[in-house]
C-alpha cells in the first residue's frame, strides 16, 4: 500500500497551492454525504422519539379509557344499590336488619334480599371479587357472598377508613394486599368505597366493592411496549397497582426517583436510568381515578430501531470512507510537507531559538513564505539582541542610582552613632557595632551582585538591628518571625532595611514609651510576602493617602524610603508587584511587599 501511495504521488505535480486547494475541496465534497447522513440520523432519532411518544401516550390513553369504563361501571352499581336504599328509607343501609322497626321477619327478608341484590351484581362481572355492605346502626356486614356478620370494629379495614375521607365521593384504594373477611385468605385487591348518609346527612353505612388484580393484567398482557419494555400503574402516592416485576405490585416506591418524576406531572417523558440500565418513560394520569400510566422503555430498543432504519445511509457512507481516506492521504501529504518545515521552524523561533532558517523545498506559494520567514527572523533577532542590550543597561543603572541613594542615609546614622560611643568611651559596645557594621557590609557589597538569598537579607536585618539597638537603647523590641523553608529563595537588595529603618524612624522613635517590631515572612501560592509591623504613632487615613500617591507616582520629594523600595520591586520584578500600607493614627503601621518565587543560586 505505501509503494501504490509512492507511485501515486510521484505522478501528481502541482506546483501552486491554489490547485492543491482545489483538489483538496473536491475531495472534501464527501463531507456533505457525512452531513447527510448525520441529519438523516439525527432525523431519525426526533422522530423515532416522537412517533414513540405519540403512540405510547395513545396507548397510554386507551389503557386508561378501557380501565376507565370498567371503574365507571363498578361505580354505577354502587350507586345504583345507594339509591335504591335512599328509594326505600333507607331500610337497606341503614336499618338492615333491625327487628325493633320492622319485626324480625321483615327484617330477615331484608337482609335476604341486600345479600341476594349483592351476589347478583357481584355475578355482573368476573372481576368483581366480593361486595359488602355495612350497617353501622346494627353493625351488620352483608357480603356478596350470602353471608352476615356483626362487626363491631369496621374502623380497622381501610376501605372503611378511605369511605370516611371521601365523604360521600366514591375512593378508588390501589392493589394492595388484603385480608378476605369471610375466608382470611389474603388477596391483592382494588377497591372502591363509599360512605353512605340519609337525608339529614347523617352517616347510616358504607359500601365496598373489591376487584381481583387481573382487571388491570387483562387490560395490559397483550399491549405490546417492546421485548423488554411494560406499562407501570400507580395511584398519586406511588403505590404500585401494575409492574413488570410482580413482587413490587402493592409496594410504594415513590422513593425512586423515575417514580418522583412521574408523580410531577400530569403526562410527559423523559430519559432515567433504572438498575444501572437506560429507560425511555412516557406518562399520562387518568382524569378519572387519578392514576398514572408509564411506559417503560429501554433506550437499547428505540436505539436498535433507529440503527436499522438507517442502516442504508450508514453502508453508503462507511463505503464511501475509505475512497475518503485514500484521496485525503495523497493529497494532505503532498500539502503538509511544506507546512510541517514552517512550523518546526517557528517553533524554534517561539522557543528563542532564531537562528532557525529554513531551505527552498519548492517553487510555490510557500516558497515565499519561507523567504519572508527567514527575512523576519533574521530582523528579530537584531532587534531582540539590541532591546535586549539597551534594557539590561537602563535597568542596571537605575538600580544603582537607587542603591547608592539607600547607602550614604544609613551609612550617616551608623558614623554618627559611632562618634558619640568614641567620645563617650564605649570601647566594648563600639567593637560590637564595628563588627555589626562590617557584617552588614559586607553582605551589601555581596561581590557586586545586586540579588541575594532570604536568608542573607535576615541576616542583613539583624546586624543593622544591633546597630539600631546600640543607638537607640531599649526603645523597642523585636520579633523575627520569617519561615526557614525561604531561606533558599532570592530577592534584591535594600528592600527590608529600608523597610525595618522607616518603622523605627517613623513609627517608634516618636513614640512615648517603648515598641515593638515585628518582621514576618510567609509564602503565599507562588509568591513570598514580608510584613513590617509596628506598634508606633501610625498614620492618619489623609496621611496614609498622601503617602500611597506619594508611592504610585513615584514622588521622590516625600517619603523617600518607601518611593525607592517600590521602584527597585517593579524594575525588577514588574509592576504588578508593588508596595502596600496599612496604618491607623496611634496604633501603628504595617508595611507589605510580595515577590516571586525564585529559587537562589549563588553565581
Amino acid at each position: 500500500m505505501r509503494n501504490t501511495f509512492k507511485t501515486l504521488l510521484s505522478k501528481i505535480h502541482l506546483n501552486s497551492i491554489k490547485h492543491k486547494i482545489f483538489i483538496l475541496f473536491i475531495i472534501i465534497s464527501i463531507l456533505p454525504l457525512l452531513v447527510l447522513t448525520t441529519i438523516n440520523y439525527i432525523n431519525s432519532v426526533s422522530v423515532l422519539k416522537d412517533e414513540l411518544g405519540k403512540s405510547n401516550k395513545a396507548l397510554l390513553v386507551q389503557t386508561a379509557e378501557n380501565l376507565d369504563n370498567t371503574l365507571e361501571i363498578i361505580e354505577d352499581k354502587m350507586w345504583s344499590l345507594k339509591m335504591l336504599d335512599m328509594k326505600n328509607s333507607n331500610r337497606y343501609i341503614g336499618d338492615l336488619g333491625n327487628e325493633n322497626k320492622f319485626g324480625s321477619s321483615q327484617a330477615l327478608d331484608d337482609l335476604s334480599f341486600v345479600m341476594d341484590l349483592l351476589g347478583s351484581y357481584a355475578d355482573t362481572s368476573k372481576y368483581i371479587d366480593s361486595i359488602y355492605l355495612y350497617s353501622i346502626s346494627q353493625k351488620y356486614l352483608v357480603s356478596s357472598r350470602l353471608k352476615v356478620k356483626i362487626v363491631d370494629n369496621i374502623e380497622i379495614y381501610d376501605w372503611y377508613q378511605k369511605a370516611v375521607e371521601g365523604d360521600g365521593k366514591i375512593v378508588w384504594i390501589a392493589t394492595r394486599e388484603v385480608e378476605d373477611i369471610d375466608t382470611g385468605f389474603t388477596k391483592q385487591l382494588i377497591s372502591a368505597a363509599l360512605l353512605v348518609k340519609n337525608n339529614m346527612g347523617d352517616i347510616i353505612g358504607t359500601l365496598c366493592i373489591n376487584l381481583r388484580s387481573e382487571i388491570i393484567e387483562d387490560l395490559t398482557e397483550n399491549i405490546d411496549i417492546g421485548d423488554e419494555g411494560f406499562i407501570l400503574i400507580c395511584d398519586e402516592k406511588g403505590n404500585i397497582i401494575n409492574h413488570k416485576d410482580k413482587n413490587l405490585i402493592s409496594t410504594n416506591m415513590r422513593s425512586h426517583e423515575y417514580i418522583e418524576k412521574i408523580l410531577s406531572n400530569n403526562e410527559g417523558s423523559f430519559e432515567c436510568a433504572i438498575q444501572n440500565d437506560n429507560f425511555i418513560v412516557n406518562y399520562f394520569t387518568s382524569p378519572y381515578t387519578k392514576w398514572k400510566f408509564a411506559t417503560i422503555l429501554p433506550s437499547s430498543e428505540l436505539n436498535y430501531k433507529i440503527f436499522i432504519k438507517s442502516l442504508s445511509s450508514i453502508l453508503v457512507c462507511i463505503a464511501c470512507i475509505p475512497v475518503a481516506i485514500f484521496f485525503s492521504l495523497i493529497i494532505s501529504n503532498n500539502l503538509y510537507t511544506p507546512i510541517k518545515v514552517l512550523k518546526n521552524a517557528m517553533r524554534k523561533a517561539a522557543e528563542g531559538d532564531f537562528s532557525a532558517k529554513i531551505e527552498d523545498i519548492g517553487k510555490d506559494e510557500f516558497s515565499e513564505l519561507n523567504e519572508s520567514f527567514n527575512t523576519m527572523v533574521k530582523n528579530i533577532d537584531d532587534t531582540i539582541k539590541e532591546l535586549y542590550r539597551t534594557r539590561l543597561l537602563k535597568k542596571e543603572a537605575e538600580l544603582k542610582a537607587l542603591q547608592s541613594q539607600i547607602n550614604p542615609h544609613f551609612l550617616y546614622n551608623t558614623l554618627d552613632s559611632m562618634y558619640w560611643m568614641a567620645r563617650l568611651s564605649r570601647t566594648e559596645e563600639l567593637s560590637i557595632m564595628i563588627s555589626a557594621f562590617s557584617k552588614f557590609l559586607k553582605i551589601n557589597l555581596s561581590k557586586g551582585r545586586d540579588i541575594i538569598s532570604i536568608k542573607e537579607v535576615i541576616e542583613e536585618i539583624e546586624h543593622y538591628l544591633t546597630i539600631q539597638k546600640y543607638r537607640f537603647g531599649d526603645k523597642f523590641d523585636v520579633v523575627i518571625d520569617v519561615d526557614q523553608e525561604l531561606y533558599n529563595y532570592s530577592m534584591i537588595k535594600f528592600i527590608m532595611q529600608p523597610m525595618v529603618e522607616n518603622a523605627i524612624y517613623h513609627g517608634i522613635e516618636r513614640k512615648k514609651g517603648k515598641g515593638m517590631i515585628k518582621i514576618i515572612g510567609r509564602r503565599v501560592q507562588d509568591h513570598i510576602k514580608f510584613s513590617v509591623i509596628d506598634d508606633g504613632i501610625g498614620m492618619s487615613q489623609e496621611r496614609l493617602e498622601q503617602v500611597m500617591e506619594s508611592i504610585d507616582k513615584g514622588m521622590e520629594d516625600r517619603n523617600f524610603a518607601l518611593v525607592n523600595i517600590s521602584k527597585r520591586i517593579q524594575a525588577v520584578y514588574g509592576d504588578e508587584f508593588k508596595i502596600n500600607i496599612k496604618s491607623r493614627e496611634g496604633l501603628g503601621t504595617e508595611v507589605e511587599v510580595e515577590i516571586p518565587i525564585i529559587r537562589y543560586e549563588d553565581s
